[in-house]
């Protein structure tokens, strides 16, 4: 199990990428037969759009996707994962992991990802 805290959309976006760039490079040193599981704070909207991205994740997820979202379904894609939270629905209440002090936004910011193998 891996766990992470991606840098916030007010992070530049050369920081952003090389969060990734880092990660990749800790799942090139796990074993292939090993179960990889990723979880945190990703500040990452994936939205509920998943056209030609079913492999990657499902329609319910929460909100519009951000570049942050982006880079997640990116990263998914080349790395054979699935973000888990978007697969099955759920309550949004279940899913906000953020809420605006107004209680006008609500985000859904955290996820877990695991090979699509054990989707």
């Amino acid at each position: 199990m891996i766990q992470w805290y991606a840098p916030t959309m007010v992070a530049k976006e050369d920081k952003r990428q090389e969060f990734y760039v880092q990660l990749s490079e800790v799942l090139r040193k796990q074993k292939k037969r090993d179960i990889i599981i990723l979880r945190g704070d990703l500040n990452a909207k994936v939205g509920q759009e998943n056209e030609g991205l079913e492999h990657i994740m499902g329609r319910h997820g929460l909100g519009e996707t951000n570049e942050n979202g982006q880079h997640l379904v990116d990263f998914c894609t080349r790395h054979d994962l699935v973000i888990g939270g978007t697969i099955f629905p759920h309550k949004d209440c279940h899913k906000v992991m953020w809420v605006s002090p107004d209680h006008k936004i609500e985000n859904q910011t955290d996820h877990v990802a695991t090979g699509r193998k054990w989707r």
